[in-house]
C-alpha cells in the first residue's frame, strides 16, 4: 500500500474531464504526491445538491463519468503508485470502488489539527504582526455603521484581515501567533495524520492571505490610505450608502490581496460575500441594486486614476513580500507535523480568493514542463519558486519518511524565526518577520551538530560552528536542511 506522504485535492467540477486526469499523474508521480484526494462538491452543484443530506452524491459522480470513470482513474492511479483518499460523505458505491481498487485511504481518520483550528491558519496567524493590532483596530472601530447595525462583510482585524479580504463574518481566529504557540499547536499533531483544514480554513488561498496578513506589518501606513482612499473615491458611489464603509474596506482588501484581477471575477467575489454576510443583502434576500451598486464602485476604482496612481504601488509592494511569506508558509506546512494536502493548481500562484474560484483551470501543461526543468537543473524562477519549494520538500518527505514520523523539536531562534528539528535529520528555519535577519541567533540542541546541506538552495554548513542562523537563513529567509 502507498505511504501517505503528500496528498493532492481535485475539486471535480462539471467540466471536469475525468479521463484526461489520468494523463496529468505521471506529473503528480514527479510532484511527490502520493495520494488524490477527489471531491465532487462542485458537480454536486450541477445537479442540484444543496448540501447537507439532501446531497445527491451519486447523481453528481455521474456527471464525472459514473463508475467506468471512477474505476478507470482509481486503476491509472494504482498503476502510478498513487492511492486515493475518500470520504464517508460519499456515496457507498464511490468508497466501495475506491476500496476495491486498493491503496485508498479512508477520510476523515486521524486528522493533525488542533480542535477548532487547521495548521493551515495557525501557519498564518504565525507571520502576523501582533503590532498591527492597534492601528488595524482603530480603523475598524472608524468604520462602524452609523446605525448601530452589525458588522457588515468583512470581518475586524482580529482575523489577521485573512477572512476580511475574503470572507464574511467574524473570524473569531487570534490576532497573532507567537512562535512558541505555534510549536506547542504542532506538539499536539500526530505526525501521520491529515493536515486537514476545516472549509473556512482553506479560504482564501495561502498566497493572498499571506498578502493580506503583511498588512499588520505596515498597519498605520494601510490606515492612513484606506482613510486617504475613502475621501478621494467618494465621488465614484452610484448609489447612497453603497459600498458601507466596511464594504469600501473589503473592496481595498479584495484587490489588493488578489491583485491583478479581472473585473468578473472581483464582482463574482463581491457578491457572494455580500451575500454571505447577510446585512446588505442575502442569498434569501438579495438586494441587487446595492449588489450591483458595490460592484460599480469596485469597478470605477479599477479605471480611476487617481486611486490607481497610489494603488499600483501599494499593490506591487505587497504583492512582493507577499510572496516571499507564502514561500516561508508553505515551506511550514510541509514540514510540520502531519500530512500536507494541496489544492490543484496550489504548488504555484494561486490568487483564489472563495470556492467558486477552485474551479480555475489548472495549467496542467505548463505546470508539467516547468516541473521537468526544474528536475532537468534549472534554476528556479520568481515564477516557479513555489514549485521549486514544493517539489524539494515533498522529494525530502519522501527520502527521509522516519524523519517525518519521528519527534517535532522545537529550537529557539527568537521572536521573528520559526525553527525545528524532524526527526534526527531535518532541520528547517523560517523568518516570520520581514525585519529580522537571525542575527540574534538560535539554540541548536547537541544532536544538531554536524554537516547539513540546504534542499532549496543548495549551500553547505556545518553547524553550530561555521554557520549562523543569518547565514542559514540567507537573503530568502528560510532553509530546509538535510543532514549530510
Amino acid at each position: 500500500m502507498t505511504a501517505l506522504r503528500a496528498v493532492y485535492r481535485l475539486d471535480l467540477g462539471a467540466g471536469t474531464d475525468v479521463a484526461a486526469l489520468r494523463g496529468r499523474l505521471a506529473y503528480l508521480v514527479d510532484l511527490g504526491i502520493s495520494h488524490l484526494s477527489l471531491s465532487s462538491a462542485a458537480a454536486e452543484a450541477r445537479v442540484g445538491a444543496t448540501g447537507g443530506d439532501a446531497v445527491d452524491r451519486t447523481a453528481a459522480w455521474a456527471v464525472l463519468g459514473g463508475d467506468a470513470g471512477l474505476q478507470a482513474l482509481a486503476a491509472a492511479a494504482r498503476g502510478h503508485g498513487i492511492g486515493l483518499v475518500y470520504s464517508d460523505a460519499d456515496p457507498e458505491r464511490v468508497q466501495r470502488i475506491l476500496r476495491t481498487e486498493g491503496g485508498t485511504v479512508r477520510y476523515p481518520g486521524p486528522v493533525a489539527m488542533a480542535v477548532g483550528r487547521g495548521p493551515g491558519a495557525d501557519v498564518q496567524a504565525l507571520f502576523v504582526d501582533p503590532a498591527g493590532a492597534e492601528p488595524l483596530g482603530r480603523l475598524w472601530a472608524e468604520l462602524a455603521p452609523d446605525d448601530g447595525s452589525p458588522l457588515v462583510a468583512g470581518s475586524p482585524p482580529a482575523g489577521s484581515g485573512r477572512r476580511s479580504a475574503t470572507g464574511a463574518g467574524g473570524d473569531r481566529a487570534p490576532f497573532s501567533l507567537p512562535v512558541p504557540a505555534f510549536h506547542a499547536a504542532c506538539a499536539r499533531r500526530w505526525p501521520q495524520g491529515l493536515q486537514c483544514d476545516s472549509p473556512r480554513d482553506a479560504w482564501p488561498s495561502g498566497d493572498v492571505s499571506a498578502r493580506l496578513g503583511f498588512l499588520s506589518c505596515i498597519g498605520d501606513e494601510w490606515a492612513g490610505a484606506v482613510r486617504r482612499w475613502r475621501i478621494d473615491n467618494a465621488g465614484l458611489r452610484v448609489r447612497p450608502g453603497a459600498p458601507t464603509p466596511r464594504e469600501e474596506l473589503l473592496v481595498y482588501q479584495t484587490l489588493v490581496g488578489a491583485w491583478p484581477i479581472g473585473i468578473d471575477r472581483l464582482a463574482a467575489h463581491l457578491v457572494a460575500v455580500l451575500r454571505e454576510a447577510g446585512q446588505t443583502t442575502s442569498p434569501e434576500h438579495p438586494d441587487e441594486q446595492h449588489e450591483q451598486a458595490v460592484v460599480a464602485f469596485a469597478l470605477a476604482l479599477m479605471e480611476h486614476g487617481p486611486f490607481r496612481y497610489g494603488f499600483d504601488g501599494w499593490a506591487a509592494r505587497v504583492a512582493e513580500v507577499g510572496a516571499r511569506q507564502a514561500l516561508g508558509q508553505t515551506l511550514l506546512r510541509l514540514t510540520c507535523p502531519g500530512v500536507p494536502e494541496l489544492r490543484a493548481g496550489d504548488e504555484t500562484l494561486s490568487l483564489t480568493l472563495t470556492g467558486a474560484d477552485e474551479q480555475r483551470q489548472v495549467a496542467w501543461d505548463d505546470l508539467a514542463q516547468a516541473l521537468a526543468a526544474l528536475r532537468a537543473g534549472a534554476a528556479p524562477t520568481r515564477e516557479r519558486a513555489k514549485l521549486h519549494l514544493v517539489w524539494r520538500a515533498l522529494a525530502l518527505r519522501a527520502a527521509c519518511p522516519e524523519a517525518f514520523a519521528g519527534a517535532y523539536t522545537p529550537v529557539a531562534a527568537g521572536d521573528g524565526v520559526c525553527a525545528f528539528l524532524r526527526g534526527d535529520d531535518v532541520l528547517v528555519a523560517v523568518a516570520v518577520r520581514e525585519s529580522v535577519s537571525g542575527a540574534e541567533g538560535w539554540a541548536l540542541p547537541a544532536s544538531a551538530a554536524g554537516a547539513w546541506r540546504d534542499e532549496l538552495s543548495g549551500a553547505e554548513h556545518e553547524l553550530p560552528d561555521h554557520a549562523s542562523l543569518a547565514s542559514v537563513l540567507g537573503p530568502d529567509g528560510r532553509a530546509l536542511l538535510r543532514r549530510a
